[in-house]
C-alpha cells in the first residue's frame, strides 16, 4: 500500500481568475474616487486700465480792483486827479475801476468732466463810514447795484450754466466799481476829513471764483 498523499496541481486559472477580479474592483474603486472629486467650472480673466480724467482749470486775475491813482476822475481823461501818497491804494468820489477774471486751462486740454463755475464778492466798510456805502458795482458797465445786490447778481450770472466735458469756454468774468462824483457831498467830504484825521475810512472786499466739477 502506497502511502505518499498526492499533492493537488496548483489551480492556474483560477488564481488568474481572481487577480482578475481584483484588477477591476481596483479600477472601479479608483473611478468612484475621480468622480466624487469633480466640479463644474467657469471662468473669465479680464484685464482693466483706466487713467484719471483731465482737469486742468485755472483761474487768473489780470488787475488789483483798486489803484493807487486814477486818470479822468469825474470824466478828464488827460488829467491824473486822484493819487494816494506812497503808492497807497485809495479811493474817492468820481474814482472807478475794473477787474477781469479769465480760466486757463494746461494745455488747452478741455476737461473731462461736467463742470461749473461760481462767484462770490464780500466786502466792509469799517466803522468810520457809519454806515454809509456809497460804492457801486456792476458786470456790465451799465445796471449798478450796491454791495450786497451785487453780489446776488454776480452769482445768479455766473452760476447758472453747466460746462459739459470737452468744453473750454472763453468767459471773462469782469467785475466794475464806482463811486459816484455827485453822490451824498457832506458824508463824502466827512469821510475825506477823516481820513486826512487818521482815522483811516476803508473799504476791504473779497472776490472768490470757483470752477467745480459736478457729479
Amino acid at each position: 500500500m502506497n502511502n505518499n498523499k498526492i499533492k493537488p496541481k496548483t489551480n492556474y486559472f483560477k488564481t488568474e481568475k481572481v487577480a482578475a477580479i481584483l484588477t477591476i474592483a481596483i479600477l472601479l474603486t479608483m473611478s468612484l474616487i475621480g468622480n466624487a472629486f469633480a466640479k463644474y467650472i467657469s471662468a473669465l480673466d479680464t484685464n482693466y486700465i483706466a487713467r484719471v480724467a483731465y482737469w486742468g482749470v485755472g483761474i487768473t486775475n489780470d488787475s488789483d480792483l483798486f489803484e493807487n491813482s486814477y486818470i479822468g476822475a469825474d470824466n478828464n481823461s488827460a488829467l491824473t486827479t486822484v493819487k494816494g501818497s506812497n503808492n497807497a491804494k485809495v479811493i474817492a468820489p468820481g474814482t472807478s475801476g475794473i477787474t477781469t477774471f479769465n480760466l486757463v486751462f494746461a494745455d488747452n486740454n478741455a476737461p473731462e468732466v461736467a463742470y461749473r463755475l461760481s462767484a462770490n464778492i464780500s466786502g466792509t466798510y469799517n466803522e468810520v463810514w457809519a454806515g454809509y456805502e456809497p460804492l457801486e458795482f456792476s458786470i456790465d458797465n451799465n445796471d449798478w447795484k450796491s454791495l450786497d445786490e451785487f453780489n446776488t447778481r454776480l452769482s445768479t450770472a455766473i452760476s447758472n450754466t453747466i460746462y459739459e466735458p470737452g468744453q473750454v469756454i472763453d468767459r471773462p468774468i469782469t467785475i466794475y466799481w464806482r463811486w459816484p462824483f455827485n453822490g451824498d457831498n457832506v458824508k463824502d467830504t466827512e469821510l475825506g476829513l477823516a481820513s486826512s484825521l487818521g482815522q483811516n475810512p476803508t473799504i476791504n472786499l473779497s472776490v472768490k471764483l470757483t470752477a467745480e466739477q459736478i457729479d
